[in-house]
């Protein structure tokens, strides 16, 4: 999808559409997060799995850097994220 495609004209505007709703502001950031794995998907959906595989490593790491055991540790947590 491009920036300059009737597809992702509908996709902005539905998206903001939905993001400004009074009814929808406990569900913004999941409408975004909607929007955005739907603009990255819609021509390489067999590549969506490697984002989702992404974000689940910095959700993981970045929870055992803030809890996790003290030291090196975390900082071999924080490269490692990084590094992936």
């Amino acid at each position: 999808m491009l920036f300059t495609s009737p597809q992702f004209i509908v996709l902005a505007l539905l998206t903001f559409g939905l993001y400004y709703l009074p009814l929808l502001r406990r569900w913004q950031v999941i409408i975004l997060i909607a929007a955005s794995l739907t603009f990255y998907g819609y021509n390489q959906l067999n590549l969506l799995w490697l984002l989702l595989l992404s974000v689940t490593i910095n959700i993981v790491a970045s929870y055992y850097v803030i809890y996790g055991s003290p030291g090196s540790q975390k900082l071999a947590a924080a490269w490692g994220s990084l590094l992936i």
